[in-house]
């Protein structure tokens, strides 16, 4: 079967200008972007004999029947929400490459025993809610109602009003959930993020494994006091112990081995302004590895995380 990679680059070309600032990539969950992207991608298969539909927490499903159409679905496919400032190809040359699977065997007239279901994944990203592959969890049924009744975006926003806002009733999230005996198995095209395939002059790569992450919100509780009148050793200044608890994270993953890694992405403090010794810092934390021990390691190497 030939692809037409005109058409694949076309459209991820296409997807790469639907974004809510102008001078980068970026399309947030559950924006008027990113529902946008949706819509376009919806629009395309229009003619062809796919079955389309999205679910209570707004994944879009994109099916082909199987000439056996009872059997479990082969599926496949990404996301296309963003990071703030993204690459073009994050989630996108999964999700086009995988419609374009499907627009090539509708227009080649091929079937196949085993239906096909092309999955676009909502919300996989963390940067709208500090919550990382929110769609796939619901689906799976791995968080609930509950879960994520508490999560708000930093406007504050919460996931049920962002729901309601693009015609989803927060009430029936629980309905996306899927069985896993619904499928046979699930691809995914991705970009690497790393420099190894590049490096070693390869063009694709299999994955052995996934770099599960722990990630946390670190909350620190210090003393506000004026920065001129108070001497150093009164202070309790929240945000240098978030920085020393950033260092000491670093250092831990370091020692862990086995491709540990550590980051802090964001240390941000309280009151902040120039002349207030900070009274409160937080720190987001990801720990990623493929051994779980050595992960875990990083977690507990500070009496912090105890």
């Amino acid at each position: 079967m030939s692809i037409n990679i005109t058409r694949v680059q076309a459209i991820i070309e296409k997807l790469a200008t639907i974004s809510m600032n102008k001078d980068e990539l970026t399309r947030l969950a559950f924006t008027q972007e990113d529902e946008a992207a949706h819509r376009y991608l919806i629009e395309l298969c229009q003619g062809y004999d796919l079955h389309i539909r999205r679910d209570a927490i707004g994944n879009l499903f994109i099916r082909k029947a199987g000439t056996e159409d009872h059997l479990p679905a082969v599926a496949f496919g990404s996301h296309i929400d963003t990071v703030v400032n993204a690459g073009k190809l994050d989630g996108p040359l999964g999700s086009v490459g995988g419609l374009e699977i499907l627009l090539q065997l509708c227009e080649q007239k091929i079937q196949t025993r085993y239906p096909l279901e092309l999955i676009i994944f909502n919300c996989e990203e963390s940067s709208r809610f500090n919550y990382a592959t929110l769609g796939s969890k619901v689906m799976c049924g791995i968080t609930d109602q509950q879960k994520l009744s508490i999560l708000r975006d930093k406007q504050g926003v919460s996931l049920a009003e962002v729901l309601a806002d693009i015609g989803l009733d927060f009430h029936q999230v629980n309905r996306a959930k899927r069985a896993a005996g619904e499928f046979k198995c699930f691809f995914e095209l991705h970009i690497e993020q790393g420099p190894r395939l590049e490096n070693e002059n390869k063009t694709i790569g299999i994955v052995t494994g996934i770099a599960a992450p722990i990630r946390c919100i670190v909350k620190i509780q210090g003393q506000a006091d004026h920065s001129g009148a108070t001497a150093m050793h009164y202070r309790h200044d929240a945000l240098l112990g978030g920085a020393e608890l950033a260092l000491a994270i670093e250092q831990a993953a370091i020692d862990a081995g086995h491709a540990t890694v550590a980051t802090v992405g964001n240390l941000s403090a309280k009151p902040g302004v120039m002349n207030v010794v900070p009274g409160y810092a937080e720190l987001l934390v990801d720990i990623r590895g493929i051994d779980q021990a050595a992960r875990e390691s990083v977690f507990t190497a500070h009496p912090f995380f105890t």
